[in-house]
């Protein structure tokens, strides 16, 4: 388990929004706040806020809540998983389709020849 940049804002983000009373914050303040960049700080609400883990609110007075369900780490990480892992596990797949082809080939070899 690599501890990404993600994750250990996704856990400051939850921290701070746990702190604070379930009261709604903007993104801005949020990251302002949690001292993340700006950007990445949104993406990942985004990403929260699509797996229920936050509640968003849009339109004046908007913002983030943090929902009542309890999250453990891994999940928050499953969650949070940066692209480099999933490209990770991805080649890890091509490699071992590639392994399963050249068994299969083999083994076609042997019985045609």
């Amino acid at each position: 388990m690599i501890l990404t940049k993600r994750f250990i804002y996704g856990v400051l983000i939850i921290k701070y929004l746990r702190g604070n009373d379930k009261k709604i914050k903007s993104g801005k303040e949020i990251t302002e706040k949690v001292g993340i960049p700006h950007r990445l700080g949104l993406q990942i609400l985004t990403t929260l806020s699509q797996h229920e883990i936050i509640y968003s609110k849009k339109g004046i007075g908007g913002g983030y809540v943090i929902s009542p369900q309890k999250i453990t780490f891994y999940q928050l990480y499953e969650i949070l998983k940066g692209r480099r892992e999933k490209k990770q596990k991805c080649r890890e797949l091509e490699l071992l389709r590639r392994d399963i082809e050249n068994i299969v080939y083999e083994e076609l070899k042997k019985r045609i020849l």
